[in-house]
C-alpha cells in the first residue's frame, strides 16, 4: 500500500503525516525499541522505478509509486521505466522518463520521426490495434466517470483499413 519500512532519521523533512509504523532500533542490538509509522511523499528530483499501467489522453504513461499516481512522458502501457519526479503534488506526480528498462510488447518503435516534437499523435508509440482499444477505454471511462453511466455500451472504435506509410 505504498509504505516502506525505513529508519526515522531517513524521513526527517520527508514526512507527510503519521499513518503506519516505522521500526526504530536501540543501540547497536537491532531490536525494536518502538514503532511509529509515516506516509512517505514523492519529492521533486527523486528517481523511481515504475511499471506503466495505463496512458492518459495526452499520451503520458500512468504508473503508481508510494501509493500515488505518476504521469510519465514518453512511456506506453506495459513499459518498465526509471523516471525522475519533476513535479510532486498532493495526489499525483509528474515525471520524465530517464530510461525504459523493459520496453512494452505493445510498443511501436519508429512510427513517426517527428512524434516527440510535434505532439500530433500522442498514441503513436503504441501498436495500432492497441491505440484503438485505448481510445475505446477512454470513451468508456469518461462516460462512466463524467456521464455517470454504470456500464455504458461502447462500440469498437473504427480504424483505418490500411495504415499510411507516410
Amino acid at each position: 500500500n505504498g509504505l516502506r519500512s525505513v529508519c526515522r532519521r531517513q524521513l526527517i523533512g520527508r514526512l507527510k503525516k503519521p499513518l503506519a509504523r516505522i521500526q526504530e532500533f536501540q543501540g547497536g542490538g537491532g531490536y525494536p525499541a518502538s514503532f511509529e509509522y509515516y506516509e512517505l511523499i514523492m519529492e521533486k528530483g527523486n528517481i523511481i522505478q515504475l511499471h506503466i499501467d495505463d496512458m492518459s489522453s495526452d499520451g503520458n504513461g500512468i504508473g503508481r509509486s508510494e501509493g500515488q499516481v505518476v504521469f510519465v512522458e514518453g512511456c506506453v502501457t506495459g513499459d518498465d521505466v526509471k523516471a525522475r519526479i519533476t513535479k510532486a503534488k498532493k495526489n499525483y506526480a509528474l515525471a520524465e522518463c530517464l530510461e525504459i528498462t523493459e520496453p512494452s510488447p505493445l510498443r511501436n518503435e519508429g512510427f513517426c520521426p517527428y512524434s516527440k516534437e510535434c505532439g500530433g499523435c500522442p498514441l503513436g508509440d503504441l501498436k495500432y490495434d492497441v491505440q484503438l482499444e485505448t481510445k475505446e477505454a477512454w470513451v468508456r471511462e469518461k462516460l462512466t466517470r463524467i456521464g455517470g453511466l454504470e456500464d455504458p455500451t461502447v462500440r469498437p472504435i473504427m480504424g483505418m483499413d490500411e495504415l499510411s506509410e507516410e
